[in-house]
């Protein structure tokens, strides 16, 4: 079980836009090699937080699309649960802040792709995120926290994202 306490911080306004964010994501994912190994024949996918309702409708409009060949599916799940539940992507719709280093930490445990929706939170641990720069989407993986959690994105997909760990 993650204790990381029940209130979350709210998310800042000015980060990449939900659907945007949930579409380079699922990218990447699709390129995840361990996919296979890792993910049942649909893609669990979680949102968790307080701003999570422009999440959940940017998932909505992924309901009839694949991952690779796995359907996607929203899930329910409450932070405490990780462990338990049956995940294979989080997207955290807040900023994690001091918990960031603690939710990291679960979601090794529970070999879970987790998303920040803030750099900080990717530095910290966290192994995916997206940023802006100069208005476009630039990719963030933490290569260390996406190895521990299981994740294995090619050389393709690194070129392209940043590591703000290092």
């Amino acid at each position: 079980m993650l204790l990381v306490g029940a209130a979350l911080p709210i998310r800042a306004d000015g980060d990449v836009p939900a659907a945007l964010l949930v579409k380079i994501v699922f990218a990447a994912v699709a390129y995840d090699r361990s996919a296979d190994k890792r993910f049942g024949d649909a893609l669990e996918v979680a949102v968790i937080g307080s701003a999570r309702g422009g999440l959940e409708e940017a998932l909505g409009g992924f309901s009839d699309k694949k991952v690779k060949t796995r359907e996607i599916r929203l899930v329910a799940s409450a932070i405490d649960t990780l462990t338990k539940d049956k995940v294979d992507v989080v997207f955290f719709a807040d900023k994690l802040g001091s918990l960031a280093r603690n939710v990291a930490s679960a979601c090794k445990t529970a070999q879970i792709t987790c998303v920040a929706t803030d750099e900080a939170d990717v530095k910290a641990g966290l192994p995916v995120g997206v940023e802006l720069v100069a208005g476009k989407p630039r990719l963030l993986i933490n290569l260390e926290a996406a190895k521990d959690c299981g994740a294995d994105f090619p050389a393709q997909i690194l070129k392209m994202s940043r590591d703000p760990s290092r």
